[in-house]
Protein backbone atom coordinates (compact mmCIF):
# COMPACT_ATOMS: atom_id res chain seq x y z
CA UNK A 1 0.00 0.00 0.00
CA UNK A 2 1.25 3.23 -0.88
CA UNK A 3 1.93 5.96 1.47
CA UNK A 4 0.09 9.15 0.88
CA UNK A 5 2.63 12.23 1.04
CA UNK A 6 2.16 15.41 2.28
CA UNK A 7 0.70 18.06 -1.29
CA UNK A 8 3.19 19.96 -2.66
CA UNK A 9 2.95 23.68 -1.74
CA UNK A 10 1.55 23.41 1.75
CA UNK A 11 3.81 24.09 4.84
CA UNK A 12 3.69 22.02 7.93
CA UNK A 13 2.88 23.57 11.40
CA UNK A 14 6.50 24.26 12.30
CA UNK A 15 7.69 25.48 8.77
CA UNK A 16 5.14 28.46 9.14
CA UNK A 17 6.10 28.82 13.00
CA UNK A 18 10.15 29.26 11.53
CA UNK A 19 8.82 31.46 8.94
CA UNK A 20 6.64 33.32 11.00
CA UNK A 21 9.45 33.65 14.02
CA UNK A 22 12.02 35.04 10.78
CA UNK A 23 9.51 37.59 9.43
CA UNK A 24 9.70 38.89 12.84
CA UNK A 25 13.04 39.02 12.77
CA UNK A 26 13.21 40.63 9.87
CA UNK A 27 10.57 43.33 11.12
CA UNK A 28 12.37 44.24 14.36
CA UNK A 29 16.01 44.44 13.24
CA UNK A 30 17.34 47.00 11.20
CA UNK A 31 19.54 45.63 8.37
CA UNK A 32 23.38 46.28 8.47
CA UNK A 33 22.95 48.74 5.18
CA UNK A 34 20.27 50.66 6.75
CA UNK A 35 22.43 51.23 10.24
CA UNK A 36 25.22 52.29 8.55
CA UNK A 37 23.59 54.84 6.40
CA UNK A 38 21.85 55.95 9.31
CA UNK A 39 24.94 56.68 10.86
CA UNK A 40 26.34 58.34 8.08
CA UNK A 41 23.39 60.58 7.98
CA UNK A 42 24.03 61.54 12.07
CA UNK A 43 27.74 61.90 11.46
CA UNK A 44 26.93 64.63 8.17
CA UNK A 45 23.71 66.33 9.96
CA UNK A 46 26.74 66.52 13.26
CA UNK A 47 29.23 68.34 10.68
CA UNK A 48 26.97 70.34 9.20
CA UNK A 49 25.47 71.86 13.18
CA UNK A 50 29.04 71.86 13.58
CA UNK A 51 29.94 73.88 10.83
CA UNK A 52 27.41 76.45 10.88
CA UNK A 53 27.86 76.14 14.43
CA UNK A 54 31.61 77.68 13.90
CA UNK A 55 31.31 80.00 11.05
CA UNK A 56 28.18 81.79 12.82
CA UNK A 57 30.93 82.27 15.75
CA UNK A 58 33.72 82.71 13.34
CA UNK A 59 31.47 85.60 12.00
CA UNK A 60 30.41 86.86 15.14
CA UNK A 61 34.18 87.14 16.22
CA UNK A 62 35.37 88.84 13.07
CA UNK A 63 32.60 91.02 12.99
CA UNK A 64 33.01 92.20 16.53
CA UNK A 65 36.73 92.61 15.97
CA UNK A 66 36.06 94.20 12.80
CA UNK A 67 33.71 96.52 14.87
CA UNK A 68 36.27 97.25 17.70
CA UNK A 69 39.08 97.54 14.94
CA UNK A 70 36.86 100.13 13.40
CA UNK A 71 35.76 101.76 16.69
CA UNK A 72 39.27 102.37 17.58
CA UNK A 73 40.52 103.35 14.47
CA UNK A 74 37.65 106.10 14.49
CA UNK A 75 38.67 107.15 17.88
CA UNK A 76 42.16 107.48 16.66
CA UNK A 77 41.15 109.09 13.74
CA UNK A 78 38.73 111.82 15.47
CA UNK A 79 41.72 112.03 18.35
CA UNK A 80 44.01 112.75 15.56
CA UNK A 81 41.89 115.49 13.86
CA UNK A 82 40.79 117.20 16.83
CA UNK A 83 45.20 117.12 17.59
CA UNK A 84 45.34 118.57 14.20
CA UNK A 85 42.45 121.08 14.42
CA UNK A 86 44.05 122.47 18.11
CA UNK A 87 47.32 122.65 16.43
CA UNK A 88 45.74 124.69 13.30
CA UNK A 89 44.18 127.18 15.97
CA UNK A 90 46.80 127.73 17.66
CA UNK A 91 49.32 128.43 14.57
CA UNK A 92 46.60 130.82 13.56
CA UNK A 93 46.79 132.37 16.61
CA UNK A 94 50.55 132.70 16.69
CA UNK A 95 50.24 134.08 13.20
CA UNK A 96 47.60 136.37 13.70
CA UNK A 97 49.50 138.17 16.40
CA UNK A 98 52.91 137.99 14.08
CA UNK A 99 50.34 140.12 11.42
CA UNK A 100 49.64 142.57 14.10
CA UNK A 101 53.09 142.99 15.75
CA UNK A 102 54.15 143.64 12.34
CA UNK A 103 51.45 146.01 11.45
CA UNK A 104 51.99 148.17 14.25
CA UNK A 105 56.17 148.43 13.62
CA UNK A 106 55.04 149.40 10.01
CA UNK A 107 52.75 152.00 11.07
CA UNK A 108 55.67 153.34 13.53
CA UNK A 109 58.41 153.50 11.51
CA UNK A 110 55.41 155.96 8.66
CA UNK A 111 54.74 157.74 12.06
CA UNK A 112 59.07 158.31 12.13
CA UNK A 113 59.09 158.64 8.54
CA UNK A 114 56.24 161.20 7.62
CA UNK A 115 57.50 163.15 11.00
CA UNK A 116 61.31 163.64 8.61
CA UNK A 117 59.14 164.41 5.86
CA UNK A 118 57.78 167.14 6.78
CA UNK A 119 60.75 168.25 8.25
CA UNK A 120 63.06 167.89 4.64
CA UNK A 121 59.82 169.45 3.30
CA UNK A 122 60.13 172.56 5.11
CA UNK A 123 63.77 173.10 3.65
CA UNK A 124 62.79 172.15 -0.15
CA UNK A 125 60.14 174.52 0.08
CA UNK A 126 62.09 177.61 1.51
CA UNK A 127 60.51 177.82 5.14
CA UNK A 128 63.71 177.12 6.65
CA UNK A 129 67.08 177.56 5.90
CA UNK A 130 70.07 174.91 7.12
CA UNK A 131 71.96 177.45 8.80
CA UNK A 132 69.04 179.49 11.10
CA UNK A 133 68.76 177.07 13.79
CA UNK A 134 66.85 179.82 15.81
CA UNK A 135 64.13 179.27 13.64
CA UNK A 136 64.95 175.49 13.37
CA UNK A 137 65.66 174.09 17.01
CA UNK A 138 62.15 175.31 17.47
CA UNK A 139 60.36 173.77 14.24
CA UNK A 140 62.10 170.43 15.55
CA UNK A 141 61.10 170.74 19.46
CA UNK A 142 57.00 171.18 17.84
CA UNK A 143 57.89 168.67 15.10
CA UNK A 144 58.52 166.12 17.62
CA UNK A 145 55.38 167.27 19.93
CA UNK A 146 52.87 166.82 16.66
CA UNK A 147 53.71 163.53 15.80
CA UNK A 148 54.24 161.79 19.36
CA UNK A 149 57.03 160.72 19.07
CA UNK A 150 57.65 159.64 22.36
CA UNK A 151 61.20 160.05 24.93
CA UNK A 152 64.08 159.95 24.10
CA UNK A 153 63.16 159.73 20.03
CA UNK A 154 65.63 162.88 18.91
CA UNK A 155 65.71 164.43 15.39
CA UNK A 156 68.87 166.11 13.91
CA UNK A 157 70.10 167.87 11.52
CA UNK A 158 73.87 167.82 9.87
CA UNK A 159 75.62 169.54 6.99
CA UNK A 160 79.29 169.89 6.27
CA UNK A 161 79.05 172.79 8.73
CA UNK A 162 76.10 172.99 11.43
CA UNK A 163 75.21 169.46 13.55
CA UNK A 164 72.05 170.36 15.39
CA UNK A 165 69.15 168.50 17.14
CA UNK A 166 66.45 167.91 19.36
CA UNK A 167 65.43 165.32 22.21
CA UNK A 168 63.39 165.00 24.96
CA UNK A 169 64.13 166.89 26.94
CA UNK A 170 67.04 168.74 25.12
CA UNK A 171 68.54 169.92 22.35
CA UNK A 172 71.76 169.99 20.53
CA UNK A 173 73.88 172.16 18.02
CA UNK A 174 77.53 171.90 16.92
CA UNK A 175 79.31 173.82 14.33
CA UNK A 176 81.75 177.04 12.82
CA UNK A 177 80.84 180.52 11.89
CA UNK A 178 77.67 180.07 13.81
CA UNK A 179 74.87 183.29 13.49
CA UNK A 180 72.22 182.15 15.64
CA UNK A 181 71.38 184.25 18.77
CA UNK A 182 69.10 182.28 20.68
CA UNK A 183 70.94 178.54 20.79
CA UNK A 184 74.09 179.53 19.40
CA UNK A 185 75.96 181.12 23.01
CA UNK A 186 79.49 180.70 20.72
CA UNK A 187 79.95 181.22 17.27
CA UNK A 188 82.38 177.73 16.78
CA UNK A 189 81.67 174.42 18.77
CA UNK A 190 85.14 173.43 18.39
CA UNK A 191 83.70 170.10 17.07
CA UNK A 192 82.08 170.04 20.46
CA UNK A 193 78.41 169.06 21.00
CA UNK A 194 76.13 172.21 23.11
CA UNK A 195 73.28 170.59 24.67
CA UNK A 196 70.59 172.94 25.90
CA UNK A 197 67.33 171.66 28.43
CA UNK A 198 63.98 172.17 27.15
CA UNK A 199 60.48 171.69 28.85
CA UNK A 200 58.47 169.18 26.86
CA UNK A 201 54.99 170.53 28.30
CA UNK A 202 55.82 174.33 26.94
CA UNK A 203 58.39 173.66 24.41
CA UNK A 204 60.59 176.36 26.24
CA UNK A 205 63.95 176.33 25.90
CA UNK A 206 66.60 176.98 28.81
CA UNK A 207 70.48 177.77 28.75
CA UNK A 208 73.11 175.47 27.65
CA UNK A 209 73.68 172.43 30.16
CA UNK A 210 77.08 170.85 28.93
CA UNK A 211 78.90 169.82 26.09
CA UNK A 212 80.13 166.91 24.70
CA UNK A 213 82.90 165.67 21.56
CA UNK A 214 80.70 162.91 19.47
CA UNK A 215 81.04 163.07 15.62
CA UNK A 216 77.99 162.91 13.58
CA UNK A 217 77.92 159.47 11.30
CA UNK A 218 78.77 159.20 7.89
CA UNK A 219 75.08 158.25 7.16
CA UNK A 220 74.38 162.24 7.03
CA UNK A 221 76.35 162.88 4.28
CA UNK A 222 74.80 160.48 1.78
CA UNK A 223 72.43 161.67 -0.64
CA UNK A 224 69.24 159.48 -0.50
CA UNK A 225 66.93 159.22 -3.14
CA UNK A 226 63.92 161.80 -2.45
CA UNK A 227 60.72 160.45 -0.61
CA UNK A 228 62.98 158.04 0.85
CA UNK A 229 64.80 157.23 3.92
CA UNK A 230 67.68 155.05 5.10
CA UNK A 231 67.86 152.73 8.80
CA UNK A 232 70.85 152.09 10.93
CA UNK A 233 72.19 149.47 11.90
CA UNK A 234 71.49 149.15 16.09
CA UNK A 235 73.57 151.40 17.80
CA UNK A 236 74.57 151.50 21.82
CA UNK A 237 74.92 155.25 22.72
CA UNK A 238 75.61 157.11 25.56
CA UNK A 239 74.74 155.31 28.79
CA UNK A 240 73.66 152.42 27.22
CA UNK A 241 70.63 153.99 25.10
CA UNK A 242 70.03 151.47 22.58
CA UNK A 243 69.16 152.89 19.38
CA UNK A 244 68.22 153.19 15.36
CA UNK A 245 68.19 156.26 12.98
CA UNK A 246 66.29 156.53 10.33
CA UNK A 247 67.87 159.34 7.83
CA UNK A 248 66.33 161.56 5.09
CA UNK A 249 68.43 163.97 2.76
CA UNK A 250 67.80 167.42 2.75
CA UNK A 251 67.93 169.62 -0.22
CA UNK A 252 67.67 173.20 -1.28
CA UNK A 253 65.05 174.85 -3.31
CA UNK A 254 67.54 174.72 -5.81
CA UNK A 255 67.79 171.12 -5.43
CA UNK A 256 71.32 170.84 -4.16
CA UNK A 257 71.92 168.73 -1.48
CA UNK A 258 72.43 170.67 1.57
CA UNK A 259 72.31 168.42 4.63
CA UNK A 260 70.49 165.45 5.88
CA UNK A 261 67.78 164.81 8.85
CA UNK A 262 67.84 162.03 11.14
CA UNK A 263 65.27 160.90 13.66
CA UNK A 264 66.57 158.64 16.92
CA UNK A 265 64.27 156.08 18.03
CA UNK A 266 64.88 153.85 20.76
CA UNK A 267 64.19 149.97 21.40
CA UNK A 268 62.02 150.73 24.20
CA UNK A 269 59.36 151.76 21.46
CA UNK A 270 59.23 148.23 20.15
CA UNK A 271 59.67 146.65 23.09
CA UNK A 272 56.32 147.70 24.62
CA UNK A 273 54.97 147.02 21.02
CA UNK A 274 55.59 143.56 21.63
CA UNK A 275 54.17 143.61 25.44
CA UNK A 276 50.74 144.93 23.85
CA UNK A 277 50.41 141.91 21.55
CA UNK A 278 51.64 139.62 24.03
CA UNK A 279 48.16 140.34 26.25
CA UNK A 280 46.34 138.85 23.62
CA UNK A 281 48.34 135.29 23.94
CA UNK A 282 48.86 133.55 26.96
CA UNK A 283 51.17 134.20 30.27
CA UNK A 284 54.06 131.92 28.52
CA UNK A 285 54.43 133.13 25.20
CA UNK A 286 57.08 134.90 24.07
CA UNK A 287 57.80 137.76 20.83
CA UNK A 288 61.22 139.14 19.81
CA UNK A 289 62.68 141.05 16.94
CA UNK A 290 65.64 140.76 15.57
CA UNK A 291 67.91 141.83 12.81
CA UNK A 292 70.24 140.00 10.25
CA UNK A 293 72.57 142.20 9.81
CA UNK A 294 75.99 142.03 12.45
CA UNK A 295 74.99 138.08 13.24
CA UNK A 296 71.58 138.11 14.44
CA UNK A 297 71.27 141.10 16.95
CA UNK A 298 68.64 140.88 18.96
CA UNK A 299 66.07 144.25 18.99
CA UNK A 300 63.18 144.15 21.40
CA UNK A 301 61.92 141.20 23.35
CA UNK A 302 58.31 140.95 25.04
CA UNK A 303 57.85 140.85 28.61
CA UNK A 304 60.89 142.63 30.05
CA UNK A 305 59.89 145.04 32.23
CA UNK A 306 60.81 148.33 32.52
CA UNK A 307 63.57 150.62 30.80
CA UNK A 308 66.45 149.34 32.93
CA UNK A 309 65.79 145.63 32.51
CA UNK A 310 65.49 146.40 28.56
CA UNK A 311 68.66 148.02 28.37
CA UNK A 312 70.33 144.85 30.88
CA UNK A 313 68.37 142.24 28.73
CA UNK A 314 69.12 143.32 25.19
CA UNK A 315 72.89 145.00 25.73
CA UNK A 316 76.07 143.01 26.69
CA UNK A 317 79.58 144.41 26.68
CA UNK A 318 78.14 147.76 25.23
CA UNK A 319 76.88 146.11 22.00
CA UNK A 320 73.59 144.74 21.12
CA UNK A 321 73.34 140.99 22.18
CA UNK A 322 73.34 138.13 19.62
CA UNK A 323 70.02 136.33 19.66
CA UNK A 324 72.40 133.34 20.58
CA UNK A 325 73.74 135.01 23.70
CA UNK A 326 70.34 134.00 25.44
CA UNK A 327 70.54 130.84 27.45
CA UNK A 328 68.22 127.98 27.23
CA UNK A 329 67.56 127.83 30.97
CA UNK A 330 66.89 131.54 30.86
CA UNK A 331 65.14 131.53 27.86
CA UNK A 332 64.20 127.80 26.20
CA UNK A 333 61.69 128.85 23.56
CA UNK A 334 63.92 131.79 22.23
CA UNK A 335 67.21 129.62 22.53
CA UNK A 336 65.12 126.33 20.44
CA UNK A 337 63.73 128.81 18.23
CA UNK A 338 66.56 131.09 16.99
CA UNK A 339 68.94 127.45 17.05
CA UNK A 340 66.10 126.32 14.35
CA UNK A 341 65.74 129.53 12.61
CA UNK A 342 69.71 129.75 11.98
CA UNK A 343 69.35 126.37 10.42
CA UNK A 344 66.58 126.42 8.53
CA UNK A 345 68.70 129.91 7.19
CA UNK A 346 71.68 127.68 6.49
CA UNK A 347 73.76 129.37 8.89
CA UNK A 348 73.02 132.97 6.96
CA UNK A 349 70.58 135.30 7.67
CA UNK A 350 71.16 137.40 5.08
CA UNK A 351 69.49 134.94 2.67
CA UNK A 352 65.80 135.64 1.28
CA UNK A 353 63.86 133.38 4.44
CA UNK A 354 60.38 132.64 3.98
CA UNK A 355 57.54 132.94 6.69
CA UNK A 356 57.64 129.41 8.68
CA UNK A 357 55.98 127.79 11.53
CA UNK A 358 57.88 124.50 13.76
CA UNK A 359 56.09 122.25 16.42
CA UNK A 360 59.33 121.03 18.38
CA UNK A 361 58.59 119.13 21.83
CA UNK A 362 56.15 121.67 23.16
CA UNK A 363 56.58 124.35 21.80
CA UNK A 364 54.81 126.24 18.78
CA UNK A 365 56.63 129.56 17.03
CA UNK A 366 56.17 131.28 14.13
CA UNK A 367 58.97 133.32 11.88
CA UNK A 368 57.97 136.34 9.36
CA UNK A 369 59.92 139.46 8.77
CA UNK A 370 59.12 142.83 7.49
CA UNK A 371 60.87 145.15 5.11
CA UNK A 372 61.24 148.76 5.65
CA UNK A 373 63.39 151.77 3.81
CA UNK A 374 65.35 148.74 2.88
CA UNK A 375 65.82 147.37 6.13
CA UNK A 376 64.64 143.72 7.56
CA UNK A 377 63.64 143.16 10.81
CA UNK A 378 62.62 139.33 12.00
CA UNK A 379 60.23 138.86 14.09
CA UNK A 380 59.53 135.34 16.55
CA UNK A 381 55.96 134.60 18.00
CA UNK A 382 56.05 131.48 20.45
CA UNK A 383 54.16 130.03 23.23
CA UNK A 384 54.04 126.43 24.68
CA UNK A 385 51.10 124.31 22.86
CA UNK A 386 49.68 123.49 26.10
CA UNK A 387 49.17 126.30 27.04
CA UNK A 388 47.88 127.57 23.40
CA UNK A 389 45.22 124.53 23.59
CA UNK A 390 44.19 125.67 27.18
CA UNK A 391 43.25 129.01 26.13
CA UNK A 392 41.40 128.39 23.11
Amino acid sequence: MKRSSPAIGMLSPDADAGRASSASDANNEPSTRTRNSNERSLSLRTLIVLLVTVSISSVAVVTVWLGVNTNNKSIASSSDQASQSIASLGQARLSDASDKVLTAVDSYLNQVFFAGISFTEAFENGLLNYTDYDAIIPFLNKTIAAFKLDCPNTFALVSNEIYGGTGPPAFLVRGANLTCQRFCPVNDTQGANYVYPRNPATLQIGNISFSFNFPPAPEYFILYPKGTAHLSDLNVGIGNSFYQEMYTSILAPSGQHVAAGAITFTVRTLCSLLDTIQTTLTNNSLLYMFVPTQGGRMVAISGLGNDTMQRKALILNSAPRSIFDFSYEEYPLLNISAATIFQYSGNNFSRELKDSQWMIGDYMFQFKSLTKFGFKYYLVTGASQFSLQTTL
